[in-house]
């Protein structure tokens, strides 16, 4: 039989889940604002658009994430 966890081990293994999804999110950031090739040409149609809205829901995330992790801080 599978021992259980203990709540200590949950609280560890969750916050570096969300670690790990913090630094995900924070890789997608950079990918967002990345240049692009070829250099000095505008964004395909509706590009900028939906890196603008990426860009608000990343943000949102990071707020999520740091939000969870003070939950399991407190």
């Amino acid at each position: 039989m599978a021992e259980l966890p203990t709540w200590e081990q949950i609280e560890h293994n969750t916050l570096s889940c969300y670690d790990t999804a913090f630094a995900a999110v924070a890789d997608a950031a950079d990918w967002l604002r990345s240049d692009w090739s070829p250099a000095g040409t505008p964004l395909p149609d509706g590009a900028a658009d939906r890196r603008a809205r990426l860009q608000t829901v990343n943000r949102r995330l990071e707020t999520l994430l740091n939000e969870a992790k003070d939950i399991l801080h407190s």
